[in-house]
């Protein structure tokens, strides 16, 4: 068991072709049951904990901590369980049993 290292992570938005994942119904970061996802819309996390936290910068993080349940080095995010929408995270390398403490930030526009 480990900590897996987010440095080098990526992400990026996953649709079906008709769904814009930017737009404002599908940008949530939170994910399905409170879980990551493999490719095959498998279960690959135990729950994870997501804290949503916004600051006077105009600033939206998310932060998650959990434990991953298999192996890989891609994740996905879905607001559903088989939603072809969501976001992909990659370049890492996890194992059965390692454990993760990361962050994504986002700036906000208000308009």
């Amino acid at each position: 068991m480990a900590q897996v290292d987010f440095t080098n992570a990526k992400i990026e938005p996953m649709s079906s072709g008709t769904v814009n994942i930017t737009s404002t119904q599908f940008v949530g970061l939170v994910s399905y049951n409170n879980r990551f996802f493999d490719s095959n819309i498998a279960y690959i996390t135990d729950a994870v904990t997501t804290t949503q936290m916004i600051n006077e910068q105009k600033k939206l993080v998310y932060k998650y901590q959990g434990s991953f349940t298999a192996s890989g080095t891609e994740f996905y995010i879905r607001p559903q369980s088989s939603d072809p929408t969501g976001w992909r995270v990659y370049n890492i390398s996890f194992n059965n049993g390692d454990t993760f403490d990361f962050s994504i930030q986002a700036d906000l526009i208000c308009q």
